[in-house]
């Protein structure tokens, strides 16, 4: 599989984007309100002791600018500021092929692994 992931943020003043494994997510600014700069690590990712990078196979965030990445070791999730705030358990073997919102209120994280969806209510919202 690909682990080349992006999601806009909520304000989509700025794209969160993975190219191959790394070590972080990337903060990239863009649209007329973008802050000048360029791209920049933005969320660093909890890597195994020893590993220099990690794959990253879907990106999702919340309406509270929360950043979700799928990762082999679970799903990471990073607070609005790129501190990572905890670690989601991953619904089943295999690599996640994509991460959004389900639900009539977008409160549950939707999670695919190997061609099925997994579920987990949220005391979120996701972004459409």
């Amino acid at each position: 599989g690909t682990s080349t992931a992006a999601v806009a943020s909520p304000d989509g003043g700025t794209l969160f984007a993975v190219f191959g494994p790394g070590r972080a997510v990337w903060e990239i600014p863009f649209g007329k309100g973008a802050a000048s700069g360029g791209p920049e690590p933005y969320c660093p990712l909890r890597l195994r002791p020893g590993e220099k990078s990690l794959a990253v196979t879907a990106l999702t965030v919340d309406t509270a600018g929360r950043v979700y990445a799928a990762t082999p070791d679970g799903i990471q999730v990073f607070d609005p500021t790129g501190r990572l705030s905890g670690v989601l358990a991953l619904p089943a073997t295999g690599e996640v092929t994509h991460l959004g919102w389900d639900g009539e209120k977008r409160d549950r994280l939707a999670v695919w692994v190997g061609g099925r969806q997994y579920t987990r209510p949220m005391a979120v919202t996701g972004v459409k």
